[in-house]
């Protein structure tokens, strides 16, 4: 994964392949003051016009960037 990717939710894989899922694109990297070892993707969800921090494992992605 890499900034860019147009990614959706995947809660640890489970098949939620219902049309509904937040999808978002990756604008970061998310680094929790040495916290994690694997840093967090921020991802900019594009219905709530946010941009959060969520660990990768959650992450599906659907388009990489170029």
């Amino acid at each position: 994964m890499k900034v860019g990717d147009l990614v959706r939710w995947n809660y640890y894989g489970q098949s939620m392949d219902v049309g509904n899922e937040p999808i978002g694109f990756i604008v970061s990297d998310y680094y929790d003051k040495g916290i994690r070892d694997e840093p967090y993707k921020n991802v900019f969800w594009m219905e709530q016009q946010w941009v959060r921090p969520i660990n990768p494992i959650h992450l599906e992605v659907i388009s990489e960037s170029r």
